[in-house]
């Protein structure tokens, strides 16, 4: 007992209690959306396979994910360098192959027209890009802390080249919900080293001469789902039905949920396109109410907390910046995803981190928490 309680708190116990919290919720949560896709009875062991899959598959990914971030905990996040080139390697190595679109590669579920994932066997699927999440945020603090004594204009091109270079494949398989995280969070990270007054205007100035250029490149309906939210007077009525539908359908749960929610497990609960994904904060909301709504709001928050306060706390340079690139991806995912739930933000198909199904999604997710418990169990005084 004594050995367990010395590894909780050499590990962060609060922190493992809060993302293993949002996970087994999650869970939950898909338990009981299965129950309300399929309420008939399903006997015998493979009918009920079939039937909660995707909670069981969810399971499996926390049992999984939760191994891998403890394993990760008990690394020295400085001494991983070698291992971090094999793994960025890797991933974007399956990332390429998607462009292949081609068999297994390069997949498009439910022609979302993003072509990112690979199909594998027994109906599974592989989005690389989730995985990419967390070797980015580690290569790029590698080489913020490579330039961190310079602001030479080549030093910083190539910085800028290393956030633009996955933002821009991302973007071409189509999925540019994710490229815009990978940006914002790339982006903050920057910024969080390049603290000057130059930098922040030199950002500004970008981002406004890339909106006219970033609107043409979208697709059509990308730009409809833009418009939908926050200027719906320039879509005919049939087309802003047609694309504010899932938010609309998402909105109706959340009304019917009330304070405290129709209760778990009901089989007659409102229809979300995707409620088991990019909208199971509505779910939630649905059959747990505002008050389950305030617990996953709360269980967010105080992982965010930690994710910051152990960087705040970190002593050297490459633990702070990791730090800041996992709470940027944390925070950016969940506000533009309750968003998208609330009718706040535009549908870019983001998951809310722990909660939306999807093993890629939750392992990516399980990642970054791993590198954050290195980071505070491993975190030194260096020359900065």
């Amino acid at each position: 007992m004594a050995k367990l309680k010395a590894f909780l708190r050499d590990t962060d116990g609060f922190y493992l209690l809060l993302i293993a919290a949002c996970s087994l919720l999650s869970v939950t949560l898909l338990l009981s959306w299965c129950n309300s896709v399929s309420p008939a009875p399903a006997p015998g062991f493979w009918k009920f396979l079939v039937k909660y899959r995707v909670a069981l598959i969810q399971l499996l990914a926390v049992a999984a994910g939760l191994s891998c971030a403890l394993i990760i905990s008990r690394m020295d996040y400085h001494r991983m360098t070698p291992l971090w080139i094999t793994y960025t390697a890797a991933i974007w190595l399956l990332v390429l192959l998607t462009f292949l679109r081609a068999g297994p590669f390069g997949v498009s579920p439910g022609d979302t027209g993003a072509y990112c994932w690979i199909r594998l066997p027994f109906g599974l699927a592989l989005q690389p890009t989730e995985l990419a999440k967390s070797s980015f945020i580690l290569t790029f603090s590698l080489h913020l802390y490579a330039v961190r004594h310079t602001d030479a204009p080549l030093a910083v091109a190539a910085l800028i080249a290393h956030l633009l270079t996955p933002v821009v494949l991302i973007h071409l398989q189509g999925d540019d919900g994710t490229a815009l995280i990978f940006f914002v969070t790339g982006l903050v990270m920057f910024l969080s080293v390049k603290h000057k007054l130059r930098y922040f205007i030199g950002t500004a100035a970008a981002a406004l001469a890339a909106v006219p250029i970033v609107w043409q490149l979208m697709a059509g309906y990308q730009r409809a789902r833009i418009l939908a939210v926050f200027a719906p007077g320039r879509l005919d009525s049939l087309t802003l039905e047609s694309i504010l539908y899932q938010q609309n359908q998402g909105l109706a749960a959340i009304n019917a949920g009330g304070l405290f929610g129709l209760g778990l497990f009901k089989p007659d609960t409102t229809y979300i396109p995707a409620a088991n994904n990019d909208f199971i904060f509505s779910h939630l909301a649905e059959v747990m109410g505002l008050a389950g709504c305030a617990i996953l709001i709360l269980l967010l928050a105080g992982i965010l907390y930690k994710t910051l306060s152990i960087g705040i706390r970190s002593h050297d340079f490459r633990g702070r910046t990791i730090a800041v690139g996992v709470f940027t991806l944390f925070l950016a995912e969940a506000v533009i995803n309750i968003g998208m739930n609330l009718e706040l933000m535009p549908v870019i198909g983001l998951p809310l981190p722990f909660f939306s199904s999807g093993g890629s999604s939750l392992m990516g997710a399980f990642l970054c928490a791993g590198f954050i418990l290195s980071v505070k169990r491993n975190s030194f005084s260096e020359k900065l």
